[in-house]
């Protein structure tokens, strides 16, 4: 019981930080914005869950300029790609909470494949490294569910080596 009132304990100022305004309106230019996104989605090849921190500098109000990181983890079987790039993003609409974006963007990453080789009778695992770049051109929506925090989702296509297209959809919180 001691342990449960500890993490409450912990928990509660963090909880009520998460609550609190942002100090800034949502996409003012010169603006800057730091924050997480979480979500999951699923690819041409296998879904996957992702974890994206980003950083947004808005250039008007409805052109910013992103950099982002990306932890994907796909599937069962333990694959995963890790990258970062930069990205342009124009809000093309603005309704209240509501915006639809377009994005552009180059990203450079890892990614460690597994699979499921078999020969006659028996199978073994195998792992398959590749680094790779790649174009990415997508759209976007998301709401606003207060000043930080908000529900996305994105339709991605990935021209590279493995030319895939993704659908995700997730919550994100402005830290800044």
């Amino acid at each position: 019981m001691k342990n449960y009132l500890l993490l409450v304990a912990l928990l509660l100022p963090i909880y009520n930080w998460a609550q609190s305004p942002a100090e800034a309106q949502w996409a003012e230019k010169g603006q800057r914005q730091i924050g997480i996104r979480t979500g999951a989605g699923v690819n041409t090849r296998t879904g996957f869950l992702r974890a994206t921190p980003y950083g947004n500098y808005f250039l008007t109000e409805r052109w910013a300029l992103r950099a982002e990181g990306r932890y994907e983890l796909y599937g069962p079987n333990g694959s995963w790609y890790m990258g970062a790039g930069l990205a342009t993003r124009y809000h093309f609409l603005k309704i209240y909470g509501f915006s639809m974006y377009a994005q552009a963007g180059y990203f450079y990453g890892f990614e460690k494949e597994r699979k499921r080789e078999f020969l006659f009778s028996w199978s073994k695992m195998i792992t398959e490294r590749y680094n790779y770049g790649m174009l990415n051109l997508g759209v976007g929506a998301q709401y606003r569910l207060g000043s930080r925090w908000f529900i996305n989702g994105q339709v991605e296509k990935n021209i590279s080596r493995f030319d895939n297209s993704n659908v995700t959809l997730g919550v994100g919180f402005r830290i800044r």
